[in-house]
């Protein structure tokens, strides 16, 4: 992605890499006080790059799908 999209305030980029932290270990509401620790990390050859609208769409998708099949 380049450095004009990677500002536009509309496209994330989600970097897939390897980390000492355990992901199921990690509360979401804790992730980012969790992260600032991580100094281990090592990116792989796996990116996404998505607009902010379809990773909200994506994740409201999700969170009915989880819902619809229960606790």
């Amino acid at each position: 992605m380049d450095a004009a999209r990677r500002r536009d305030g509309r496209t994330a980029e989600i970097q897939a890499g390897w980390s000492s932290i355990e992901g199921w270990g990690i509360c979401p509401s804790d992730y980012l006080s969790t992260t600032p620790d991580e100094t281990d990390f090592a990116p792989i050859a796996a990116r996404v790059e998505r607009t902010l609208i379809a990773l909200a769409a994506r994740v409201e998708a999700n969170r009915v799908a989880l819902a619809a099949i229960g606790p």
